[in-house]
């Protein structure tokens, strides 16, 4: 095995291995054992059976995933307990059965009444259901939390295909295998079958990038194809549904800026060019797949969009290396969707005069490096895909901090609208991060999680109802609906003219909400004959790693991340270096 180690804590580590069938047959059944050369325990796998003997492991490929098909791969990975020393495995054993059995035939999903154009109009408004940490029916977090979008009246879902990142489908056995959960999870099923409009997919696998070797065309093929195979199912399970799908990733500067130990500095000034190569290359296979779906596939009354996230524009404006100037020069994507925090949070843009001066010059630069691109149906490509605040920062406001909340969150819906953005996506219906030394929730929510609705909840909901009856007078004494840029600026005068509380507040937060992805590794698809390891990058310094590290906390004793950024020696540092962030 060929190990590279991106990432580690003091205790431990995270290793994925990519079992590829470089053969002439398929192959149905496969095993790989090895022998560590220290005391190195493995604690947790997934998507193979993993016995260990002393320093001997044995690792045999399981349901799916022990079937290969000629040319292509298959990946497990584990967690690695130990004390240190060597970490290179030996005495390596390969086997595996031909023969390989069909595929099972997935589930259909049901088949629905087209959307009318009202039920399909995008309303610009939505959020997100990523990691909830709380729910209160028995449907599973991603379902129950999607129905409380959709009662809401917001025809806008933003999840992640990823089961690690929702309680209730952890351990499917689909990690990057992003068709089959939507054919195979029967709660994927369930949210799409519902009638939203427009769907936004967290679609993270950025690893293969991130060891500053480039994409190498094994990578390229494996991307490009695990793209396409969505795309194409998606253009044909919902063909004239009248749905609109989006493909992207999470906030992809953090993982421009991390260090090979796995912590993420954004004073770097110059990034490799191998590295910004990589991203770049790795952005438009995923352009191209979606787009020859798009070409391929007969298709009508479905849409299909590609975006990539921006998340240190900032930083980018100030001429460091990022993905707002360095990369997306030289990509074909339809859409930027930009994760606002590292502007929205500055205490000085509690006024909204300043924040609307300066969110607009981010709007503008990041628009500016975006190539033209035709056939496209959005006057503005650049959207807002995060922004939102923790109301824990106002314990000043007493009773009244969810007002705070809401009206921060109207300065960016108004700035945004009048700019222009497609979307502007909150941060998020359920609240995802939890402060276990303040022993409370951050409250990034519209509910909170004694199923309280905040008042930026009613401000979406009062939204959408007077916003619906506005189409559906427009199309009575017009014929038709709406342009955008007709509905904006009816959207603007509403935020204008409904009430929202006068004086700024002063909040105490320490950092931007957890949305970091699912710790699952990525793979390099390169291997021979059976296996090769690739440490993917785990140390992913805000967001959702909060989960792994949560449990890293209670399995190696390892203190938990709070809020911030996790230093792998059991400090935290914040993000940014002030008081408050408003």
């Amino acid at each position: 095995m060929n190990l590279v180690v991106q990432s580690q804590w003091n205790t431990g580590y995270m290793a994925a291995v990519v079992v590829r069938n470089t053969g002439n047959e398929p192959i149905n059944g496969w095993s790989v054992d090895w022998q560590w050369p220290a005391d190195q325990v493995i604690d947790h796998s997934w998507n193979a059976k993993i016995s260990q003997s002393g320093n001997i492991v044995t690792a045999e490929g399981t349901g799916d995933f022990a079937t290969i098909p000629t040319g292509e791969a298959r990946s497990f990975g584990f967690n690695i307990s130990y004390s240190g020393g060597k970490q290179i495995p030996s005495k390596i054993n390969a086997s595996c059965n031909k023969q390989a059995s069909s595929p099972p035939t997935p589930t259909e999903p049901p088949t629905s009444t087209p959307l009318s154009p009202i039920e399909r109009y995008n309303y610009i408004l939505g959020t997100q259901t990523i990691s909830p940490k709380y729910s209160f029916t028995g449907e599973g977090s991603l379902v129950e939390s999607a129905k409380a979008i959709h009662a809401m009246g917001s025809n806008f879902l933003k999840i992640a295909l990823s089961t690690g990142l929702y309680d209730e489908l952890r351990g499917k056995g689909l990690d990057y295998q992003f068709k089959r959960m939507l054919e195979e999870v029967p709660a994927y099923r369930e949210v799409l079958e519902m009638d939203f409009s427009h769907y936004m997919f967290w679609v993270e696998d950025s690893g293969s990038w991130m060891d500053n070797k480039g994409m190498s065309k094994d990578e390229l093929t494996w991307q490009y194809d695990k793209i396409y195979a969505l795309a194409e199912y998606l253009l044909t399970q919902y063909n004239g549904s009248g749905k609109t799908f989006m493909i992207g990733h999470w906030e992809g500067d953090w993982n421009l800026v991390q260090k090979a130990d796995g912590t993420r500095d954004d004073n770097q000034e110059k990034i490799d060019p191998i590295r910004i190569q990589g991203l770049i290359d790795w952005l438009n296979i995923r352009q191209k797949a979606i787009d020859d779906a798009k070409a391929n596939v007969t298709h009508s009354d479905v849409n299909l969009y590609h975006y990539v996230e921006v998340n240190r524009v900032e930083s980018a404006m100030q001429g460091k290396e990022r993905i707002t100037n360095a990369v997306l020069p030289h990509t074909n994507v339809d859409l930027v969707s930009y994760s606002a925090y590292d502007l929205t949070t500055k205490e000085r843009h509690s006024d909204f005069a300043t924040l609307h001066t300066e969110l607009t010059k981010a709007l503008d630069f990041i628009n500016s490096k975006l190539p033209t691109k035709a056939g496209l149906p959005f006057e503005k490509r650049v959207f807002i895909g995060e922004y939102g605040y923790g109301e824990s920062w106002f314990k000043d406001w007493g009773t009244r901090s969810g007002e705070a909340q809401d009206m921060l969150s109207r300065n960016v819906i108004k700035t945004s609208l009048e700019w222009g953005t497609p979307f502007i996506l909150y941060w998020q219906m359920y609240g995802n991060e939890y402060d276990s030394w303040a022993n409370e929730f951050v409250g990034y929510w519209l509910i909170d999680n004694e199923g309280n609705k905040k008042q930026i909840y009613q401000t979406h909901q009062e939204f959408y109802r007077d916003a619906k009856q506005y189409l559906i007078d427009f199309q009575a004494k017009q014929g038709i609906l709406p342009t955008e840029r007709e509905f904006r600026a009816y959207a603007l005068k509403w935020f204008e003219s409904t009430k929202s509380p006068t004086t700024p507040p002063t909040p105490t937060p320490d950092t931007t909400p957890d949305t970091t992805p699912a710790p699952s590794p990525e793979p390099a698809p390169h291997c021979h004959p059976l296996a090769s390891v690739l440490w993917n990058t785990l140390s992913k310094m805000t967001g959702a790693m909060a989960l792994w590290l949560m449990w890293l906390s209670a399995t190696l004793e390892i203190p938990p991340l709070r809020n911030g950024r996790y230093s792998g020696n059991g400090q935290v540092t914040k993000k940014w270096p002030i008081t408050g962030m408003l």
